[in-house]
């Protein structure tokens, strides 16, 4: 019986030591995708990464919530850190993310995950196959898409972050 549970209390520690360390490896992916850690307040909403395919493609897509209280804070402390910037985003970029449907043409975006009404907020990009912060350098043409892209909207405290690999 003594066995049983001695094993089964290093079962617990075990899955409590991996569920700490894969919180941790979280945090630190924030820094590495937006040049920021995420205050431990804040609340995951939703979590998905379909990358592991071929050459490791696929979609990271996460969307955090803030308290109000520490938007500010995050935004101002995110605006001094490369790549980030107040909206409004370049056309190319907005086509980018959100698309772009017309009675003649139609593009769809790669982030249509996050809602395309944020109008008072900010936002990071940087694209990694030419590690530019700049959006301006957006080529919708292009055969494949590496990018991160992040954005805060003030009204809802809420930060989506997507990294896109083709």
């Amino acid at each position: 019986m003594k066995k049983i549970l001695l094993f089964i209390l290093i079962i617990f520690v075990l899955l409590l030591g991996r569920c700490r360390y894969k919180s941790n490896d979280i945090r630190k992916n924030h820094v590495k995708l937006i040049g920021i850690k995420i205050p431990k307040e804040a609340e995951t909403l939703e979590l998905n990464d379909s990358h592991g395919g071929f050459h490791g493609d696929g979609v990271y897509y996460e969307e955090i919530q803030l308290e109000k209280e520490i938007v500010n804070e995050f935004a101002s402390n995110a605006l001094e850190k490369v790549g980030w910037r107040k909206l409004p985003m370049s056309k190319e970029l907005h086509k980018l993310i959100f698309g772009e449907r017309t009675v003649d043409y139609s593009y769809g975006g790669r982030g249509e995950m996050i809602p395309n009404y944020i109008k008072h907020g900010i936002f990071y990009y940087k694209d990694k196959k030419t590690s530019s912060f700049s959006d301006d350098s957006v080529n919708l043409y292009d055969s494949s898409h590496n990018f991160i892209f992040s954005i805060l909207d003030f009204e809802t405290g809420k930060l989506y972050i997507l990294e896109f690999d083709s």
